[in-house]
Order: structure tokens, then C-alpha cells, then sequence
């Protein structure tokens, strides 16, 4: 039995509301990683490394600055 294959996650940000935007990304991207087999551990493990990413782009100076 052939399956279809499964469309990559798209998100089209709305300026109108960017918290809302954010909040749907998020629930989504868990629930995508949760249905790919990602324990809760593995997703907080991603959101720490986000985060620490964010950090070290936001403290440290650009090329620009």
C-alpha cells in the first residue's frame, strides 16, 4: 500500500499579529517532531540550543556595528 508523501511544514508569518504567528510555529514544530518520534526531552534539548543561539547573535557584535 503506497503512501503519500508527506509535504514539508511551511509558515507564512502574518505582520498583523506576530505573537500569534510565533505561537502557531511553535505548537506546530512540536507537534511535527512529537509525529516524528521526538521525545519531550529531545524538543526542550532544540529549544535550549535556539535559545543559546539567539543569545550569542544577540551579544555579540556584527560585522555592521
Amino acid at each position: 500500500m503506497a503512501t503519500e508523501p508527506r509535504q514539508a511544514m511551511t509558515f507564512e508569518p502574518n505582520p498583523a499579529d506576530p505573537k500569534r504567528a510565533t505561537r502557531i510555529l511553535a505548537k506546530s514544530l512540536v507537534k511535527e517532531m512529537t509525529a516524528q518520534g521526538y521525545s519531550e526531552k529531545q524538543i526542550v534539548a532544540l529549544a535550549t540550543e535556539l535559545l543559546s543561539e539567539v543569545t550569542t547573535r544577540i551579544s555579540s557584535p556584527s560585522p555592521t556595528d
